[in-house]
C-alpha cells in the first residue's frame, strides 16, 4: 500500500520471548510498503533465539542481539543508539500496524519542534471495535492515569483529535536529538519507561501527544476475559516485581513534595495489587504463589528506594 510522502524514519522493536506477534508485527508493517522507511531495528534478548529472517522478508531489518535479558528500557536505549534517522518509530512487539498508524505521528514531529514524542492510539486487534486506549492523561490526584475509551466501544467524538498526554503505551514516534537531550530511557526504570519518559519530555518544555485518529492494534486479550490486564505478567513472575517497583519509584518522582509519601503510595497500589493477586492466584497455575510473593517483594523494594 503506497503512503503519502513521509521524512525518513526508524522503527525500533524491542522483543523478548514473544516471536509469534513479531511475526505479526514485522507483516503488518510490510504489507505498507513504507517507503520513508530507512530501517527497523529489533533489539532481541528473548531466552532461546528463533531466526526472524523467514518473516522479514523485503524488510530492511537491523537485528541487534542481546545473551541475557535486559528489559525494555535497556533494549530501547539500545535501539535508539544504533538508529540513523531522527525521526524515530518505537513499537512494542505486541502490536500489529495500520496505515494510519504512521502518517499523522512522523508529520506532527517533522513540522513542530515543540512536540517530543506522539503516539496513535489504540485498538484491540482481536476486535477492532473495541477501544484499548485513546489517551492517556494523568489523572487529577497524578496516582495514576486517565484511560480514556479504556475497554468501550469506539467512541467517533473522541476521534481525530489531538490530547495531551502523561504516558505512550504501545508505540510512539519521537525524535533522535530530543530523546538524547533528555538522557534517554531511564534504565533505572526498567519496565515503566514509558510515564517517565513523558514526565522528563514535559519538564524540559516538550509536548506530548495522542493523535486519536492514528490508529494500532494491540494484540492481546479480550476484556472479556477474566484478568486480561495481567495476560503478560502471569507466566513472568520476575517482571511482575520490577513493575510494580518501579511504579513505586515512578510515583515518588511524581509527588516528590508530598507529605506521608509511603502511606498514600501504599494505600493508592492497593487498587491493582489486590485485583493482581486475585488473578495471579486464579490464573496462574504453578506460578500463581510465586507471582503473588514477587508482588509483595516488588512493593516492599519500591517503598524501601523511595525513603
Amino acid at each position: 500500500m503506497d503512503c503519502d510522502p513521509l521524512p525518513e524514519f526508524s522503527i525500533i522493536i524491542p522483543t523478548h520471548n514473544r516471536y509469534e506477534k513479531l511475526r505479526n508485527l514485522l507483516e503488518s508493517i510490510n504489507r505498507l510498503e513504507l517507503k520513508s522507511l530507512k530501517e527497523i531495528i529489533v533489539v532481541d534478548d528473548s531466552d532461546i533465539k528463533e531466526d526472524i529472517s523467514s518473516f522479514s522478508d523485503g524488510l530492511k531489518i537491523r537485528l541487534i542481539s542481546v545473551d541475557f535479558r535486559i528489559y525494555i528500557s535497556h533494549a530501547k536505549n539500545l535501539g535508539l543508539q544504533a538508529a540513523s534517522t531522527n525521526l524515530i518509530f518505537f513499537i512494542d512487539d505486541d502490536n500489529v500496524v495500520l496505515e494510519s498508524t504512521f502518517n499523522f505521528p512522523i508529520k506532527l514531529l517533522s513540522e513542530n519542534e515543540l512536540i517530543g514524542a506522539v503516539c496513535p492510539s489504540v485498538l484491540y486487534r482481536n476486535d477492532e471495535r473495541i477501544v484499548w486506549v485513546y489517551a492517556t492523561p494523568f489523572k487529577k490526584h497524578r496516582w495514576g492515569h486517565e484511560l480514556i475509551g479504556r475497554n468501550q466501544m469506539r467512541n467517533y467524538e473522541l476521534e481525530n483529535l489531538v490530547m495531551d498526554i502523561d504516558a505512550l503505551p504501545n508505540a510512539f514516534a519521537s525524535r533522535k536529538d530530543t530523546l538524547q537531550a533528555v538522557g534517554g530511557f531511564n534504565e533505572n526504570l526498567p519496565i515503566y519507561n514509558s510515564a517517565f519518559l513523558s514526565f522528563s519530555l514535559k519538564k524540559k518544555g516538550f509536548r506530548v501527544i495522542a493523535h486519536t485518529g492514528s490508529f494500532i492494534l494491540h494484540d492481546v486479550e479480550l476484556p472479556s476475559n477474566f484478568g486480561f490486564w495481567a495476560e503478560h505478567e502471569i507466566p513472568d513472575p520476575i517482571r511482575v516485581k520490577i513493575e510494580i517497583r518501579d511504579w513505586f519509584t515512578f510515583m515518588k518522582v511524581v509527588h516528590s513534595e508530598e507529605r506521608l509519601f509511603s502511606i498514600r503510595a501504599v494505600i493508592r497500589s492497593l487498587s491493582f495489587i489486590l485485583p493482581n493477586s486475585a488473578v495471579y492466584l486464579l490464573r496462574g497455575k504453578k506460578k500463581k504463589f510465586e507471582l503473588v510473593i514477587k508482588e509483595i517483594e516488588g512493593a516492599l523494594e519500591g517503598l524501601k528506594n523511595t525513603r
